[in-house]
């Protein structure tokens, strides 16, 4: 069971962090804003995507390790199983959504696709039956998983609704419309959250890299820096390391009484790519004046 953690380049035994920094480094590598029109790239973000959705989630990646789903995330068969007669789905979500009224419905162009899913829903009802639903499939912006916000969704048959997408939202969660769908009957919205080229979620925390300069490092500096609720100000103290972490309180996700989630500000520490004379005379002295060696553990271990 080892394919998602070589599509991420990691080892078995790697940590929360170390897969999520996998994760973030090879989706800016291949994210197609960066490399466009080049569809082996555009693959490569796919399966990076994908396997991060389920090493990304240390429930989920439990059952994969131990064999239980497969590399897509579906149940694999195991003697275990066999006395299960029905596949289990994941918790379906009531939400609100209203018909447009012929004054109210905008243009066409106003209204997000939702796509007929062939394989339906089946849920239980009051009374125990299970019964089949409508399925369709919305893809949203992570921030408007991340905050929450209204689809204005269209149907096959061009009946549009406006659905609320509750904060927090994950991809692959599925949302119950109680408005009535073209059957009549409430159906259920499966939601896709598309990946953010700089954020990376992880339960309630959101993520950023933010690369800063040697002295930038050593002296510490007030930095200007995206968050899901938009710019915000983060102070960088003196003496950060490179991989260092910075909370950002409560500028994670906001569920109401739920708790708040923060923004963890990761640091990377950027070398320039050219050296001014002056730069490495600078260098030289501190060589100098403040020497140190960061390979004590690697010259023990050749030592024997």
């Amino acid at each position: 069971m080892s394919e998602l953690y070589q599509i991420l380049r990691i080892d078995v035994t790697a940590s929360s962090q170390e897969v999520r920094r996998a994760y973030h480094k090879l989706a800016l590598l291949y994210h197609p804003d960066r490399n466009l029109g080049d569809k082996t790239a555009e693959a490569k973000f796919k399966d990076v995507v994908a396997a991060f959705e389920i090493l990304g989630d240390p429930k989920v990646r439990v059952q994969y390790d131990m064999g239980r789903i497969d590399y897509r995330g579906k149940p694999m068969p195991r003697r275990s199983y066999e006395r299960t007669s029905e596949k289990k789905e994941s918790p379906v979500k009531d939400t609100t959504g209203h018909q447009y009224t012929k004054n109210e419905r905008g243009s066409s162009s106003d209204a997000a696709k939702a796509y007929f899913d062939e394989d339906n829903a089946s849920v239980s009802g009051s009374d125990g039956a299970r019964r089949r639903e409508k399925q369709y499939r919305l893809s949203i912006d992570f921030v408007e998983a991340c905050v929450g916000t209204t689809k204005h969704v269209r149907l096959p048959s061009k009946t549009e609704f406006k659905i609320n997408i509750p904060a927090g939202v994950k991809s692959d969660q599925r949302l119950r419309v109680k408005s009535p769908g073209e059957n009549g009957e409430p159906f259920v919205v499966k939601v896709r959250v598309e990946p953010h080229s700089l954020f990376v979620r992880e339960g309630e925390d959101i993520y950023l890299d933010v690369p800063i300069t040697p002295y930038e490092c050593f002296f510490g500096i007030e930095l200007d820096v995206p968050t899901i609720y938009g710019p915000a100000k983060v102070t960088i103290p003196s003496d950060t390391r490179d991989g260092d972490e910075v909370v950002m309180k409560h500028m994670g996700l906001r569920r109401g009484f739920e708790g708040h989630g923060n923004q963890i500000v990761c640091v990377r520490v950027v070398l320039p790519n050219v050296w001014s004379d002056e730069a490495k005379s600078a260098m030289s002295d501190w060589r100098k004046h403040a020497p140190y060696n960061p390979r004590g553990k690697i010259m023990r271990l050749l030592a024997g």
